[in-house]
């Protein structure tokens, strides 16, 4: 009986059929525009200058992505960020897998009107492909993705936290120079995808499947473990804070 009673809470927690399609497709077309512009940005790889377009491109889409979609369905375009979002509380639990196959399609759809657009010529193989560097071991791969990935799960969890609602409209800015940041300094190492639908695109259309779980597993192991560390060691409830806040005016009263 308590599981059946938890099932129905969850499915009454979900939104409406009509407002569902609206979220997802949010998603959808938000990773689509994520990974067409942001891989384009990587286009010209003969530039000195390559590896930062690169990393500039995937901020400033982010930022504009954000500030498209982000009242709709809060912009996640990455499964690691829509499991940290569950386990907060900042979407139904239900909702998440239909979170993560959306930015997955959208993701695909992203890439492959990417390799339309752009001339053969300048579509080189391999393009946007997130790949280990030569002298980067597995493990070593496995434990940068998860510590890139865990800062960015960590910056999810500080812009959510009730206590930085007065600064939400920084919000696209926050996340779309944390992931210039950490592509900036990961990227040379793993290709910095921090993200399974940025990887699984390019990895489908290149034929590309080396490794590629460890796209899959260090960004959601990642979303887990950062997401619980935060709200052990720095979560506070508005209950707890509203507490806090009457205790402390007979002190501010005498």
């Amino acid at each position: 009986m308590p599981k059946r009673n938890s099932l129905r809470m969850m499915r009454s927690q979900m939104p409406t059929c009509r407002e569902i399609i609206t979220m997802c497709a949010a998603e959808m077309v938000g990773t689509a525009i994520l990974i067409l512009f942001g891989c384009m940005g990587g286009v010209d790889r003969t530039s000195m200058a390559g590896h930062l377009t690169g990393c500039l491109a995937f901020g400033m889409v982010v930022m504009l992505v954000i500030t498209t979609f982000g009242h709709v369905s809060q912009a996640h375009l990455n499964p690691a960020v829509t499991i940290c979002a569950a386990m907060l509380g900042g979407i139904p639990v239900l909702l998440a897998p239909l979170y993560c196959i959306s930015q997955i399609i959208g993701g695909t759809i992203g890439y492959g009107i990417l390799k339309f657009v752009v001339p053969d010529s300048l579509f080189y193989q391999g393009l946007c492909v997130t790949k280990l560097h030569e002298e980067v071991t597995l493990s070593q791969g496995f434990i940068i993705e998860l510590m890139a990935t865990s800062v960015l799960i960590l910056v999810c969890c500080g812009a959510w936290d009730h206590r930085s609602a007065a600064h939400m409209d920084s919000l696209p800015l926050k996340f779309g120079f944390t992931i210039t940041s950490l592509a900036l300094l990961v990227g040379p190492l793993t290709g910095c995808s921090m993200n399974p639908a940025r990887s699984f695109g390019p990895a489908l259309f290149n034929n590309f499947w080396n490794y590629h779980w460890l796209y899959w597993l260090a960004p959601c192991f990642a979303a887990v473990l950062a997401t619980s560390f935060y709200m052990m060691v720095f979560s506070k409830s508005k209950n707890d804070e509203e507490t806090d806040t009457v205790e402390d005016m007979p002190l501010r009263n005498k």
